[in-house]
């Protein structure tokens, strides 16, 4: 989810020279703010990033799959495009979801004891809604992609339900 237009050693993005190259060509209609990754028990206001223009000095690092989308949807709608990049890999669907929906299910511990039972920060719930989610809750936004799945491999019996309510959001 979080690779870029540049692609990566090993996984590289067919013609990203020249999609990179070509990208001048939405300086005016697209731009991205990469969040910065935290994670956070409780509920953040501002979040830390800054607007880049669509350049081919930026746009090599902006979010490949949200860059070909934000292309397509200013040549349909002829309006300009934000691209919020808001990707953290490798996380549960339950980082992502805020305590009003958590609370509903019986194996996530919301209590301070259940939150430090997780190890890692970042595996969590809740913890990046409240970082990454919450503060841009103050945007006017009309669309998102939303992809998540590698961390609920052994938990993906509530995988599909747990979806469905955060995207119902």
């Amino acid at each position: 989810m979080e690779q870029p237009l540049k692609g990566w050693a090993h996984y590289p993005i067919q013609n990203s020279a020249k999609e990179i190259l070509n990208s001048i060509g939405y300086k005016n209609s697209i731009r991205s703010v990469k969040v910065a990754r935290t994670a956070s028990i409780t509920r953040e206001e501002y979040v830390r990033g800054q607007w880049k223009e669509c350049i081919p000095e930026n746009s090599q690092n902006f979010f490949v799959v949200a860059y070909f989308y934000a292309q397509n949807m200013t040549k349909v709608l002829n309006v300009p495009i934000g691209i919020i990049d808001c990707t953290w890999g490798g996380i549960r669907v339950e980082g992502w979801m805020p305590r009003k929906l958590l609370k509903n299910y019986p194996d996530i511990d919301l209590t301070e004891e259940g939150m430090k039972s997780w190890k890692k920060n970042w595996m969590r719930p809740l913890v990046m809604f409240n970082a990454m989610v919450n503060p841009l809750e103050k945007y006017t936004i009309k669309g998102f992609l939303f992809y998540q799945r590698e961390s609920n491999h052994d938990y993906n019996v509530d995988y599909p339900e747990r979806l469905a309510a955060k995207l119902k959001l």
